[in-house]
């Protein structure tokens, strides 16, 4: 085997570990909600719909999310932000936490939103809830006339641990955790579509991203 097969096979085994790790626990849920109707029997049925309801919107949630941000369909500038918006609003609906605040006035409009720049901004996104451990609010806005922030703010809003390093590129594949893979493609993804993704500043419970186009 090549270097770069291996490289290419080591990222797809970093990447599925990520999606597993990301919809385990919704799925396992609502496996756990089927036995419990099996076994505690009709009396469990609203406890245990109710934990199958919940789980498998979060499931649906997360899948839209990846899709989106993973997937080549995720490139298709028809995409609208607004889309985008709602992916992240059903995401972060479970547990209330996080809230967005978009302004949209200087944001790329339906009609002139360039390829592969919804996923990259999904990417992004994604980084920002990580960002949030105890919640906060998610700010998006224009940045002059080619880019757009992200800014994360919420108590302890913080990167986690390396995915600066990740973000600027500085870990290579071969020590790279399936924690630290989403940075690490949002970058990849980033270049292949021609845009920069960086952090511009971060401390005192806030980070923002900066999506510009290379």
């Amino acid at each position: 085997m090549s270097e770069q097969e291996a490289q290419s096979v080591r990222l797809a085994e970093l990447v599925a570990s990520r999606i597993c790790h990301d919809l385990i626990s919704p799925v396992s849920a609502m496996a756990n909600g089927l036995e419990f109707m099996e076994e505690a029997g009709p009396e469990a049925f609203p406890d245990a719909l109710d934990l199958i309801r919940f789980s498998s919107g979060v499931a649906s949630a997360k899948l839209q999310a990846l899709r989106m941000a993973y997937g080549a369909g995720g490139s298709d500038p028809s995409i609208a932000l607004e889309d985008v918006r709602a992916i992240i609003e059903d995401l972060t609906r479970a547990d209330g936490k996080i809230s967005q605040d978009w302004d949209f006035s200087n944001l790329p409009k339906k009609g002139s939103i360039p390829v592969g720049f919804s996923k990259i901004l999904m990417c992004v996104l994604l980084l920002a809830l990580e960002s949030l451990p105890r919640g906060g609010t998610v700010q998006v806005a224009g940045d002059g006339a080619d880019g757009v922030r992200v800014c994360a703010v919420g108590p302890g809003g913080a990167l986690r641990e390396k995915v600066d390093a990740a973000l600027a590129g500085l870990l290579p594949l071969e020590m790279m955790e399936p924690k630290l893979i989403h940075p690490h493609l949002t970058v990849l993804l980033g270049r292949a579509y021609g845009f920069s993704v960086a952090v511009v500043e971060q401390g005192n419970d806030r980070v923002v991203f900066q999506i510009k186009k290379a």
